[in-house]
Order: C-alpha cells, then sequence, then structure tokens
C-alpha cells in the first residue's frame, strides 16, 4: 500500500495592501514599506498595530505620518551622561587597554550615584566626596578607581568648556589599607607557584616573563621579539606612560632563565627564535592574550597553586624590584629597567634591604662578643 505525502498548508503573512516587509540585518524589528509611499514612516514590526494602522491611513490619504516610534532617549549636553558618550567616541578611550572597570565605573555614576542627567557645572561634588568616602570604606582600591574615573569626566567637561578647573582633584585619593600598596610575591610563594606550574606550561612562562622583566599586566600581554633589540634588551616604552613618549622608555635585560623558560615551550620558541605571534605568551588557539584575559588566566593559576588571593600579577613587578635591589642593583638602576619616574617605591625596597643588613650585622657583632 503506497503511503500518501500529506500535504502541509503553509500560512503565509498577510500585510495590508500595497505594503511588505524587509528584515533588519542587525536582527531588530523589520522595517513596514508602502509601494506607492516609499518615504512614508512607518511603524517597525507587526502590522496588528493600532499604530501601524493609523500610519497607514495617513499615508494612504496623503497625510503626514506621525512617528509612532518611540525616539531615542536625546541626551542633554553638560550631563555627566554626555561627557562618557564624549569620552567613549574619543581616542583615549579607544586605545584604553582596560575597558572594563571603565565601564563598571561609568555604569555606578549612572545607576548608583544618579549622576546620568545632572550637569556637571551644577553637581554638588560635597555630596560626590562623600559617596567616594562612603565606597572607601568598603573596597578602598574601587574609591579611588571611581574618583579617577570622574576626573577623566571632569576634563571631557574642560575641554567642551562646561567647566573652568577639575573640582575631583579636590577630593583626596583614597588610601590603601596596605600602605606599601599590593602585595609583594614572597620567595616561598613564588617557589610555591613553580612547584605547581612547571617548566613548559604556559602558567610557569608567564610568571618566568612578569618576574624577569618586571613588566605591568598592560606590558606583558603585548611584549615579544620586536621589542629586544640588538644588546639583548626588552626596549619598550611602556603603555600606562606612553604619553611621556622616549622619557618613559625602560631597558630590561633577556636572562638566561627566561631564555630557558622560553625554550621549555611547545606552543611557541620566542626570543630569537621564530614565534606564531608577535608576543611572547599566546592562548592555546595561538592568538595573543589581551590584557584582561591574561589577568584572568593568572588568577586562575594562581587559585590553582593554591596561593593567597593577594598574589596578583603586579606583585611580580615588586617582587622583581625587591630582588634586584637585594642583589645590590642601585635604585637609579632599578629605575631604569622598570621605568618609575618617582624613585619612592624603589627606595622604600631600598631602605627596607638597608635595614636586613643593619639587623644582620648587629647580630653578627653580638654574636662574636
Amino acid at each position: 500500500m503506497k503511503s500518501r505525502k500529506r500535504s502541509v498548508r503553509v500560512r503565509t503573512r498577510k500585510f495590508y495592501a500595497g505594503t511588505y516587509q524587509v528584515p533588519d540585518r542587525a536582527g531588530g524589528l523589520p522595517f513596514n514599506i508602502m509601494r506607492k509611499c516609499p518615504g512614508a514612516k512607518l511603524p517597525r514590526g507587526s502590522q496588528e498595530t493600532p499604530q501601524f494602522r493609523a500610519a497607514y491611513f495617513a499615508a494612504l490619504a496623503g497625510k503626514p505620518v506621525v512617528e509612532m516610534m518611540p525616539a531615542k532617549r536625546k541626551v542633554r549636553d553638560g550631563t555627566w551622561g554626555a561627557m562618557m558618550i564624549a569620552h567613549e567616541h574619543s581616542n583615549d578611550y579607544a586605545i584604553l587597554v582596560k575597558k572594563d572597570d571603565r565601564q563598571r565605573a561609568f555604569k555606578e555614576i549612572r545607576e548608583e550615584m544618579h549622576l546620568g542627567d545632572v550637569l556637571v557645572a551644577q553637581t554638588d561634588f560635597v555630596l560626590v566626596a562623600e559617596y567616594i568616602d562612603t565606597v572607601k570604606q568598603k573596597t578602598a582600591g574601587w574609591a579611588r578607581i571611581l574618583r579617577s574615573n570622574l576626573s577623566v569626566l571632569c576634563s571631557v567637561a574642560i575641554a567642551r568648556g562646561h567647566i573652568n578647573a577639575n573640582p575631583i582633584r579636590e577630593i583626596k585619593r583614597p588610601e590603601l589599607a596596605n600602605i606599601d600598596g599590593l602585595h609583594d610575591w614572597t620567595e616561598p610563594e613564588i617557589a610555591q607557584y613553580e612547584a605547581h606550574h612547571l617548566a613548559g606550561t604556559m602558567a610557569r612562562y608567564a610568571l618566568d616573563v612578569g618576574l624577569e622583566t618586571g613588566l605591568r599586566l598592560s606590558d606583558m600581554h603585548r611584549v615579544g621579539d620586536q621589542h629586544v633589540d640588538a644588546d639583548g634588551l626588552v626596549n619598550l616604552i611602556p603603555w600606562k606612560t606612553r604619553k611621556l613618549g622616549e622619557r618613559a622608555r625602560v631597558f630590561i635585560p633577556v636572562t638566561d632563565k627566561l631564555r630557558m623558560s622560553a625554550a621549555a615551550m611547545d606552543v611557541v620558541v620566542p626570543i630569537g627564535g621564530k614565534p606564531a605571534t608577535a608576543t611572547w605568551l599566546v592562548k592555546p588557539s595561538g592568538g595573543a592574550f589581551t590584557a584582561d584575559y591574561l589577568g584572568e588566566n593568572f588568577a586562575k593559576w594562581i587559585d590553582e597553586a593554591k596561593l593567597p588571593k593577594h598574589c596578583t600579577p603586579h606583585g611580580l613587578r615588586k617582587a622583581f624590584v625587591r630582588r634586584h635591589i637585594d642583589a645590590g642593583e642601585s635604585p637609579e638602576d632599578v629605575a631604569v629597567m622598570t621605568g618609575h619616574q618617582d624613585l619612592a617605591l624603589v627606595m622604600f625596597y631600598a631602605r627596607k634591604r638597608n635595614q636586613r643588613l643593619a639587623a644582620l650585622r648587629v647580630k653578627a657583632r653580638q654574636k662574636a662578643a
């Protein structure tokens, strides 16, 4: 017995006479077009709405069609919201390495501080200072970031002629609970990380790049063979201080330990070899890391090594400074490698080293007596 094919009746969509729809390539509501009145602004989407019917019959009668779709919300010039939009369209924002913190800060300024529709010139900065102080009680680090982003927006307002000075500078920068700043990796912590992440892994290679170069995360993710000169020195201008130009250029020796760590890698053979990418650190797919993605992976690698949460990639930079000071190098020479314009941090480690040596000398004299 032959099986009959069931005919499936496809229900076609019926449109108003003389109209058709064009899909929106961006995935939004489809456009409604009239053949006889191609310039008519008909509402997008379903033709079963009262708004569409009113616009359709008005177009047939030759009457002007009132825009039925809600208009885009206009941002008043001079407000914090307008400053955010202006900054997001600027070159400064385009070249920003880490945009996540800035977007998070902008969202808090709009939704938590309720400044989005407030004119910058009419802002009560006493209340702004109180809000930053409240945030500081919970997280001093985020309070500093929030203050910094408010200052950026004030700079935009100055450039656009809305205010004459930056009032955020009058607000004291929140101090971190730890006066030494971010945690400096100790030698036992470094050894624990190395014991878990063996040579030949990207986790270990990233640690060695941080420890042997002292670069910030914003430079670690982009450093490569193109930055090594004929003398075997990493020669680059750090991203953070790039506006200083040649004054910020650093020179860092490529150590034997870093070369050995690179040679142990199977994915790439940088430092004099022919890497798959222009960077030393690459993802498993072969592409280069971004600063944010490298930071996320570092947090995972630190957690896998069961190290405390206060161990961060920037702490490797501080360990780099400490190691070189302990090796007897002058603060000025260390600053050439780190790019510090202010010797305060380098001198801090130098003082700690001198205090330690002085204590050892006292101990030796007491033992001899």
